[in-house]
């Protein structure tokens, strides 16, 4: 019956439901003081592991894995596995409640079919030896203390990690010329269009030329300097294929020259006194067959070379150990350490709890009874307080937390101190600290040396993609900015034309009206005298000059205003493009650069536009003559009148002649009114857009240069970020 039951559950549980899934997980933990709690969130299986003893992350996920492998029909393809450390909570030594802390976070794929993640496999040879705590005395005690390794299982694990140090290096060495490849690629491609761009052969386009291959080489620098960083990388590691490397950083004052001088057996000479900062500069030492880093204190820091060569060491470390005390654990310490690229390694904080043992009666005292230095009660909220800021801070999940009195390690080596040098070594706890470093490269080192190519690899990757996004984002904020200045050009230039257009009409119309008026009065006047034609001469010719005065003064304020409105727009071109947001922090590409670039733009198309107007026929009478020939037709029909005198039976007629010849000369002046405007506007129209369009054109040819470069980084970025992802797969199943 209890045989049919499980399998039943395990049924259920292959189904995803999560109370069934952790009905089974508890079956194996809980016995084990590991509580185990499960929910489903979509496609993603959450599991919590709560204890107040927390196993090692990766025996934990190993053995935890094995159970899910037997569920790999699951409807569900991500699991996410959070790590909780139940602690007390003590204020004024009063017991309040326990509370449980986030220790670590682990998230991956579901795998199918029995596959093990490759990730685990490291712990396979391990597995049948581990097993977790019984209840009683030894559930006080770790999975880790149950497998000690000994110096030649560590030998053979730092050969092992070597090994695989060669082949990450020779992998990576191919991911760095397949980089190299891509950009050459895009380079040839900026190339190819620089040269083009200086085919131009007007002087002003010959700027903007320049202008634009500033641009170009600027992009060359900033791609340049990173895969220049990736060669020094990989070269550095090169040379250090061998040695497993772990980076010791904390404050000045923690004890960090003393747990070294400890570590490495040294004789105290670089242990610093008072508030010196005695480790001013990076130093390398040579322990347990691994290669041990010592960086000046974090918090001294200053400027771009302390934080350049601090990423440096993070890159070539396997391994990070963060020294702090129980002085005063400041904020201050992990913010500088936030300043620092990601630290995607293995991350230790040894917690130093400073005590004078120069005095001889407190260093009897400390070894009489070591467990009071290090009270439980008092340094818990230490942890919680470390585990907090390494969480905000730096964004690290998983945090290997160990108390150690690094003097009474220190002491232990000194040759004055020989009778009791074991007692000191035990009571300080250093041995914890080669434990957890010898443990970690037995189970987790070849993971962690290939974590250190491919993850530094991946790093510079990342780093030259965000550049290029960056340049892309410059170059797309000022093609945007161009987009907007052709479409504010276009818009004053129709508003400009259809108000130019009117005045010109308004013009005309006046002209015409005064004609009209004067025209009534001439028939009224002159119809039947012999001077009819003489005077309509003379009509003609006046009204023709004052048409041609009108119409000429017209263009003239045309032309002056336009020069008042492009000049104002000008202003705020060049405004816009001295208090547009381009300072996107990528070395050359900076606000000035862009602003200059944006700016001498302006001064060009200003140039354009002052040469446009020069060039335009704005006002040549004897190019087109608006008045030619304009009301002739009427004057036969007033030489007919006024030919002999008119009698009294054919007044009469007269008088219907005349108000024919006035009606006939209305139409006339009304045609020619129509066919002058229409003449007029044209000549606006044609002359404005050609000043227009050599303002745009002179937009517009940087405007598309930029946006060819623009989709050449889109490109790259594509390709760049394939490469990225295979170099990601290639890691996780190496």
């Amino acid at each position: 019956m209890q045989s049919t039951s499980q399998e039943i559950l395990k049924a259920i549980a292959k189904d995803g439901n999560p109370a069934a899934i952790a009905t089974l997980l508890n079956q194996i933990f809980q016995p084990h003081q590991i509580t185990v709690k499960v929910s489903v969130n979509g496609n993603s299986l959450k599991i919590v592991l709560i204890s107040e003893e927390i196993t090692d992350k990766s025996t934990l996920l190993f053995l935890l894995m094995q159970e899910i492998n037997y569920l790999s029909e699951m409807p569900l393809d991500k699991i996410k596995v959070h790590c909780h450390k139940k602690v007390k909570s003590f204020i004024k030594d009063k017991y309040l409640e326990k509370k449980n802390y986030n220790i670590w976070i682990h998230e991956q794929d579901i795998p199918k079919n029995n596959q093990h993640i490759h990730e685990l496999k490291i712990l396979e040879t391990a597995s049948s030896t581990q097993k977790l705590p019984n209840n009683g005395s030894e559930s006080e005690k770790t999975l880790k203390e149950y497998k000690k390794i000994s110096q030649v299982e560590f030998q053979q694990a730092l050969q092992s990690c070597k090994n695989s140090a060669k082949s990450a290096y020779n992998m990576n060495l191919k991911y760095a010329k397949e980089i190299e490849d891509i950009l050459q690629l895009f380079y040839d491609n900026l190339q190819g269009k620089n040269s083009n761009l200086f085919n131009l052969k007007k002087l002003k386009e010959s700027e903007i030329a320049s202008l634009l291959n500033n641009i170009i080489s600027n992009i060359e620098q900033i791609l340049n300097k990173d895969i220049e960083a990736l060669r020094l990388s990989l070269a550095t590691k090169k040379t250090h294929l061998e040695d497993y490397t772990i980076a010791l950083f904390g404050r000045t004052k923690a004890g960090k020259s003393t747990i070294r001088e400890a570590l490495t057996r040294g004789n105290g000479s670089t242990i610093g006194k008072g508030a010196q900062r005695t480790t001013r500069e990076v130093y390398e030492y040579q322990w347990q067959g691994l290669r041990l880093i010592d960086t000046p204190g974090i918090e001294a820091y200053q400027g771009e070379d302390d934080t350049a060569k601090a990423n440096e060491i993070i890159d070539q470390a396997d391994m990070v150990i963060f020294l702090t005390s129980d002085e005063s654990v400041q904020a201050g310490e992990f913010e500088a350490m936030a300043k620092l690229e990601k630290i995607n390694k293995h991350f230790v904080v040894l917690l130093n709890i400073k005590e004078n043992l120069d005095n001889p009666k407190r260093l009897q005292r400390f070894l009489q009874n070591p467990r009071k230095v290090f009270d439980e009660q008092r340094l818990i909220e230490h942890h919680h307080h470390l585990i907090n800021n390494i969480n905000q801070h730096l964004g690290i999940e998983q945090v290997d937390i160990i108390d150690i009195q690094a003097m009474a390690a220190f002491l232990s080596t000194q040759p004055e101190h020989k009778d009791i040098s074991t007692q000191l070594w035990e009571s300080s706890r250093l041995e914890e600290v080669y434990s957890l470093i010898a443990e970690d490269i037995y189970y987790c080192g070849n993971h962690r040396r290939k974590s250190t190519f491919f993850d530094g690899t991946s790093l510079f990757l990342g780093q030259i993609e965000a550049n290029l996004s960056v340049c892309k984002a410059s170059l797309q904020e000022q093609i945007y900015f161009l987009e907007t200045k052709q479409k504010d050009i276009k818009k004053l230039f129709n508003e400009f034309i259809k108000d130019s257009q009117r005045k010109i009409e308004n013009k005309v119309k006046e002209i015409f009206s005064k004609l009209q008026q004067e025209t009534s009065c001439f028939v009224d006047n002159n119809i039947g005298t012999e001077k009819a034609e003489e005077e309509w001469k003379k009509i003609e010719k006046k009204y023709s000059d004052k048409l041609q005065d009108s119409i000429k003064r017209g263009f003239q304020e045309i032309h002056a205003e336009l020069k008042e409105r492009l000049q104002e727009f000008e202003k705020e071109y060049n405004y816009d493009a001295e208090n547009s947001k381009f300072d996107l922090n990528i070395d050359n590409l900076n606000k000035g650069q862009t602003g200059d670039f944006l700016k001498t733009l302006g001064l060009v198309c200003s140039g354009v536009a002052a040469v446009a107007f020069v060039a335009v026929n704005w006002w040549n009478p004897a190019g087109w003559v608006v008045t030619a020939g304009w009301v002739s037709t009427g004057l036969g029909m007033i030489a007919g009148i006024v030919s002999g005198r008119v009698k009294d039976n054919e007044k009469k007629e007269f008088n219907q002649k005349r108000e024919d010849l006035k009606n006939d000369l209305k139409t006339k002046i009304n045609d020619k009114q129509s066919k002058t405007i229409d003449i007029c506007n044209n000549q606006v129209e044609t002359q404005l857009t050609k000043i227009r369009d050599e303002i745009l054109k002179a937009i517009s040819s940087p405007h598309k240069n930029l946006s060819s470069i623009s989709e050449d980084i889109e490109k790259t970025i594509n390709l760049l970020q394939a490469l990225h992802e295979n170099l990601k797969r290639d890691c996780s199943l190496w």
